[in-house]
Parts: C-alpha cells; sequence; structure tokens
C-alpha cells in the first residue's frame, strides 16, 4: 500500500495530529524533492491556470533523479503553466505554488519507478510503524 494511502487512512482513523504533522512533512519533501514534476493537469491547477495551453515539456519521470537541478525546473514549469507574464510573474510565489502541487497529486505511484522515491517510501513506512500510527 502506498505511504500516502496509509496515511489519509491513518489521518481520518487516528486524527493523530503528530501523523498530520509528519503527513505534511512528507508531502513537502516531496515537492522539493521536485518529483511533481510529472502530473501536468497538477502543475496546470496549481500554477493557477488549469486551462492553460502553453506547452510544458515536462522531463521523462525516469530520469527525475538525473537531473541536475530539478527544483529550479519545477519552478520554471510552474512560471510557464501559470501564462503569467512582467509584473505579475515577478509577484507569482512559486514556493506557494510548490506546496499546493503536492496537495493536488492523489496518485504517486508512478514514481515507484525511481529508486530515491523506493528508499523514502520505506523510511516513511518505517517512521509510521515505530510510531504505532498505524496498526
Amino acid at each position: 500500500m502506498a505511504v500516502i494511502a496509509v496515511a489519509k487512512a491513518v489521518r481520518t482513523v487516528g486524527g493523530k495530529r503528530a501523523f498530520n504533522s509528519v503527513l505534511c512533512d512528507f508531502i513537502a519533501v516531496l515537492s522539493y524533492l521536485s518529483v511533481a514534476i510529472f502530473d501536468e493537469a497538477a502543475l496546470r491547477k496549481a500554477a493557477g491556470n488549469p486551462r492553460g495551453c502553453q506547452p510544458l515539456q515536462l522531463p521523462d519521470i525516469r530520469r527525475l533523479e538525473q537531473l541536475p537541478d530539478p527544483k529550479d525546473i519545477l519552478y520554471e514549469l510552474l512560471c510557464k503553466a501559470s501564462g503569467l507574464t512582467g509584473r505579475r510573474l515577478k509577484q507569482f510565489s512559486v514556493n506557494e505554488r510548490v506546496h499546493r502541487l503536492a496537495e493536488l497529486i492523489d496518485d504517486f505511484s508512478p514514481l515507484r519507478a525511481l529508486s530515491a522515491f523506493q528508499l523514502l517510501e520505506t523510511e516513511i513506512q518505517q517512521v509510521i510503524k515505530t510510531q504505532g500510527w498505524c496498526s
């Protein structure tokens, strides 16, 4: 079972504040690792332009771990997806949008092909088990 699915289930059943904090940290880690680059619809929605038609060149998911600076690529994609220019683009809060992007992605399963994601998922499962947040 995906960590995110376990996390949602435990949050609704257990309602522990500590778990919610770890879940938020987990999502933040995912977004800062820039693994959210794979979901174009979520990128556009997070950028505030869900019906945008600007062409976005998303990197191949199998090569995400090889990108020299995926965070910069993610930021550029969000700016491009917003469709904003000039002053409005300068006022565009990319950091805020990155967090929104992590909230919008429901299915992280395509990332299981990445060794870094597999390691992160294993570590999160260990924390959940160690803290007794899942029965």
